[in-house]
Parts: structure tokens; sequence; C-alpha cells
């Protein structure tokens, strides 16, 4: 019996720490990601149409899609945006609306996200990868 209960507890730990070291790999690249990504201007100058654009950085990620019409933004939806806690960035895709740029000012408390949004507008029009 008390052999059991040391499998038991060993296989246990065993687990415990394979899962802890996946998270931490897992996190250490979305932060890599995250930290690789450059915001560059857009080019609206092309034909009308609605252009995707996605951007997954493991524990983020943001699929929108972008509509020009004279080569002018006129909405950006998201087909999927998958956060923890950046909420708060959604109001980005007003934005670059209004500027008509993805030169807009980050949300405080939600970097992250927001830098994966710009990103994927950006990949969108420009045809590039996220981090690219």
């Amino acid at each position: 019996m008390k052999n059991t209960l040391y499998i038991v507890s060993g296989i246990t730990l065993l687990i415990i720490i394979f899962f802890s070291a996946r998270y931490f790999i897992t996190l250490l690249r979305y932060e890599s990601k995250v930290k690789d990504i450059l915001i560059e201007e857009i080019d609206t100058s092309i034909n009308d149409g609605v252009y995707s654009g996605i951007c997954d950085a493991y524990f983020i990620k943001s699929d929108v899609d972008v509509t020009i019409e004279n080569h002018v933004i006129t909405s950006i939806i998201f087909n999927e945006y998958v956060h923890n806690r950046g909420a708060a960035a959604t109001v980005l895709l007003d934005d670059v609306v209004q500027n008509q740029s993805t030169m807009v000012d980050t949300i405080a408390g939600a970097t992250s996200s927001s830098v994966v949004i710009l990103a994927s507008i950006e990949n969108a029009l420009s045809g590039k990868e996220c981090g690219e």
C-alpha cells in the first residue's frame, strides 16, 4: 500500500512538472513573439475590398477583416479575438478607423493585446505574417 502511494505521488509530481515546464516554455515564446512585433504605418492605397489578417501570439490571437472603400478604412471587425485580460484593447478597431492609421496609442493594461490587434490589421493590408 505504501509503495503504491509513492508511485502515485511520483507520477503526479512528474505530470505537474511536465505541464508547468510546458506552460513556462509557451509563456517565453509568447513574450518573445509580442516583443518582436513592430507596428508600421499601413498603406490604404490598395483596391477596394475586404482584407483578412491574423496575428497569433499563443495567449493572444486576433483575426480581423478590414474593409477598404475608396482608399479609406471603413470598418474593421473581429472574426476571432482570444485574450486573457485584453478586452479593453478592442477600442483600437475604432481608433484605427478614425485615424486611418495603426500608429495609435496602445491601451494601458492591455499592451500586448493592443500590439497583436494592430499587427493583425497591418497583416490584413500588407499580406505579412505576424511578427515579420
